[in-house]
């Protein structure tokens, strides 16, 4: 791409790629598939010691991966095409149970085609890996997605979550 902003633009893509990749290889314990809170020098943050006020310990607890996470790991892949994003990728969809992606060439992938999910943030992850790869198990798991979350739809066209009235768009 080239343009005008294109140079600052890149500068913002190799920050983002780098932060990812200290977020992975710092904060991801692989054998419980969590997110654990650090500080910026990479002292971990000893959550169950948080005094109350401002923030709850568990506001610091490890934390499960989410869509919002995949999917910024699937962008830092497909405009980055580094390595370290794709074993990221690997390992969150094991974590969080969408199957087994295999390598970048589509090989060895054997996704949860049944899987539950409805989380959107999933759904937007699995376009970005579509569109960086053209394999069109990631548009068949985003289907399945998409499907989930239409299940969800009240008559009114709004998402209502589990045990709220309020609906999310």
């Amino acid at each position: 791409i080239d343009g005008k902003f294109t140079e600052v633009g890149n500068e913002f893509i190799a920050w983002a790629s780098d932060d990812l990749q200290v977020y992975a290889r710092n904060c991801f314990d692989e054998a419980t598939g969590k997110f654990n809170a650090m500080m910026i020098d990479g002292t971990p943050i000893q959550w169950q010691q948080a005094k109350v006020g401002y923030y709850t310990a568990d506001s610091f607890a490890p934390a499960s991966p989410n869509g919002s996470l995949l999917w910024g790991y699937a962008m830092a892949w497909r405009l980055t095409r580094d390595e370290a994003h794709w074993d990221m990728l690997q390992k969150l969809f094991r974590t969080m149970e969408l199957g087994e992606l295999g390598d970048a060439d589509g090989s060895d992938w054997a996704l949860r085609l049944d899987t539950d999910k409805l989380d959107s943030g999933v759904l937007y992850a699995l376009l970005d890996l579509y569109a960086a790869t053209q394999n069109k198990a990631m548009l068949q798991l985003a289907c399945r997605i998409g499907d989930n979350l239409m299940a969800m739809q009240s008559p009114s066209g709004l998402f209502p979550r589990s045990g709220r009235e309020w609906a999310r768009t």
